[in-house]
């Protein structure tokens, strides 16, 4: 079948060039950006330019672009779409709220996806056909796509997905609040201490592994912050509380509250890590 990818970065790009190597379905590609274009055709990631003509031959269309692109391309192309529409935003709640309308009156199947995986740096040069090795993709249906993502199961297997989980937009909010946006916030901030220009000599894997997320792209990341700003603003007074917890704690030398607190965190970790056996 054709797939169509709007967005070649890091997303777009890595899922294109999975698909090209991966299975024998044809890739048509759109990116703002020339070089990415012009990289992505030369290495035969992508057999043709997506456009407003070709869009409709497509089977699956995926959405690997900011929520807002994504948004304003399926209002402009809204006539010509014939496949699953399948965005990769980072969160659903505000584009369902307009996408979804769409896809009804213009009947075709709309399915959220967030494939949970990424990279420091983003960009078609950082793009790579292994991103989704092992990872989870979640799968966000609604009364236009219902039985949809099983029926992609086996292309998102092939790529290297190696758990689906399906939900709602309003629990995948919820929860990618915590599982990543919180992260991203919580590293980015670490890294803000004035003694991180002290830091050389004195930090191991533990620093490291805090601030893997701690580069990230700014736009990005502020827009989607925004557009979910309830849950995420939730997680990051519950762990304002937990850290003031803590530091109440150790200042009045509270040792059994203290090693009670640590114990919790411990016994949480271990539950996270006994669900992935």
């Amino acid at each position: 079948m054709k797939i169509g990818v709007l967005g070649l970065g890091l997303m777009g790009g890595s899922f294109a060039k999975a698909i090209n190597e991966k299975t024998s379905h044809d890739v048509l590609g759109f990116d703002s950006d020339k070089n990415a274009m012009k990289n992505a055709l030369l290495d035969g990631v992508i057999q043709e330019e997506l456009n407003q003509k070709n869009i409709k031959d497509c089977e699956l269309i995926v959405l690997a672009v900011n929520y807002n692109v994504a948004i304003d391309f399926v209002k402009e192309n809204k006539e010509n779409i014939k496949g699953i529409v399948l965005d990769f935003c980072g969160v659903k709640r505000v584009v369902e709220r307009e996408l979804l309308p769409i896809a009804k009156e213009f009947k075709f199947p709309y399915l959220g996806g967030h494939p949970m995986a990424g990279r420091e740096r983003g960009g078609y040069e950082n793009s790579f056909s292994q991103l989704f090795k092992d990872s989870s993709m979640i799968f966000v249906e609604n009364e236009t796509s219902k039985g949809i993502g099983s029926n992609l199961e086996s292309l998102f297997r092939d790529i290297g997905f190696k758990n689906i989980v399906y939900t709602n937009s309003i629990d995948h909010d919820r929860i990618i609040a915590y599982t990543s946006q919180l992260a991203h916030i919580v590293s980015n901030s670490y890294v803000q201490s004035p003694t991180n220009d002290e830091e050389f000599g004195f930090s191991a894997d533990s620093l490291k592994d805090l601030t893997r997320v701690a580069t990230l792209d700014k736009d990005m990341w502020a827009e989607l912050f925004f557009a979910n700003k309830d849950n995420l603003c939730k997680e990051i007074r519950r762990i304002s509380s937990h850290l003031e917890r803590y530091a109440d704690a150790i200042e009045r030398e509270e040792e059994e509250k203290l090693k009670d607190m640590l114990h919790s965190g411990c016994m949480a970790k271990k539950q996270m890590e006994d669900k992935r056996r």
